[in-house]
């Protein structure tokens, strides 16, 4: 039902390999790029330490969020739903991000976290200066 979806977005523009939309927003290298299910939504992460998000309607412009984080940056975004996304990069870590509404109009992403935390585990016993440095450097991150 191309009258209501995708071709009602993007009217006379079906031709294989031409440009729908371009955003400038990322200013910085782009590591991966993902459409969700729905194909309204699409997401896309820069070396910038940040993730994109692109709302797309038919009445207007694509709207773009963007989120700026402290980790490293993302090299690989995929979505889980319409809804929500998970992203990992150079420290290994995926995070969730989830969208506040449903279809039509411009949602709020927000970063839920990390899907893997780490457990309260106790650090071995330290023996020296080192040792002692140490640990308490991987207690402050």
């Amino acid at each position: 039902d191309d009258e209501h979806g995708f071709g009602a977005v993007f009217k006379n523009q079906h031709v294989f390999g031409e440009i729908l939309a371009e955003f400038s927003v990322s200013k910085a290298w782009v590591h991966d790029v993902a459409w969700s299910p729905s194909a309204f939504r699409l997401a896309f992460t820069g070396q910038g330490s940040t993730i994109h998000f692109v709302q797309i309607t038919s009445d207007g412009p694509p709207e773009v969020t963007t989120i700026r984080h402290n980790a490293l940056p993302f090299l690989s975004v995929e979505f889980l739903s319409n809804k929500c996304v998970v992203a990992s990069g150079f420290d290994a870590a995926p995070y969730i991000f989830v969208a506040s509404d449903s279809y039509g109009a411009e949602p709020e992403w927000e970063l839920k976290g990390k899907v893997d935390k780490k457990k309260g585990a106790k650090s071995p016993r330290s023996k020296g200066k080192f040792s002692a440095s140490r640990n308490m450097f991987e207690s402050s991150s």
